[in-house]
């Protein structure tokens, strides 16, 4: 398994855990929707009316222009390292993964 393959954990989880007993959400999906989160809180059996005063925070938001841009050979060598995994975790979320791509 290699960081950020995420696919391979979640392979090893589909192994040993039922479906319906884990959600996967990704993070974009949850800055500032609130019917994401408290579908979450639903899901977990928590107060589903609780929201989170960071709900709209984004965290690790690059703002260095500096770093806005990589070389052509960091953008290759990204899409060469994740591009198999992320389709594969694609069809596993059956939900597309385009707002990652870098170029």
């Amino acid at each position: 398994m290699k960081r950020g393959n995420y696919i391979d954990y979640i392979e090893i989880y589909d192994r040993y855990i039922p479906h319906e007993q884990f959600r996967i959400m990704l993070y974009e999906e949850t800055v500032g929707h609130v019917h994401a989160i408290q579908q979450l809180y639903k899901f977990l059996g928590v107060a589903h009316d609780f929201v989170p005063n960071t709900l709209d925070q984004t965290f690790n938001e690059m703002t260095d222009p500096l770093h806005e841009s990589i070389s052509p050979e960091l953008n290759n060598y990204l899409h060469e390292h994740f591009d198999e995994s992320n389709v594969h975790l694609t069809h596993r979320l059956n939900h597309s993964l385009s707002d990652w791509k870098i170029s």
